[in-house]
């Protein structure tokens, strides 16, 4: 089991923020901060062929400001990583490596890949 809490840093603002475990259900956990404002999910789930989903999620809320009418309302934003991984043929070592080559070409260049993603670049 991951340590309690879980500590995410999320920019400068807010920063680093301790999620406490409040859900622990099967093979899935649930971390969220005191302020309900970042919840951290972590799960696995297996499936009829025998894969293994391991899924990382950050949800994060604020109150926004609506552009046109300018009332204030709660809004949400997810963050996730699954991977999916075979019954046999790759090692955890492998899948790490994986992982790293997916953040290096997301990051590199201050971003760049990225940001052309998130401006629906395909």
């Amino acid at each position: 089991m991951l340590a309690d809490p879980q500590t995410v840093t999320i920019g400068a603002s807010p920063g680093a923020v301790a999620c406490a475990r409040i859900l622990v259900d099967g093979p899935k956990a649930i971390y969220r901060s005191a302020d309900d404002t970042v919840t951290i999910t972590v799960s696995h789930l297996e499936t009829k062929e025998g894969r293994i989903r391991h899924m990382m999620r950050i949800d994060r809320k604020i109150v926004a400001a609506d552009p046109i009418s300018s009332l204030n309302s709660s809004k949400t934003a997810s963050v996730y990583t699954v991977i999916d991984q075979p019954d046999f043929g790759f090692t955890d070592t492998n899948l790490y490596e994986m992982l790293g080559a997916l953040q290096t070409w997301l990051y590199a260049n201050t971003g760049a890949i990225c940001f052309k993603v998130l401006g629906n670049e395909i």
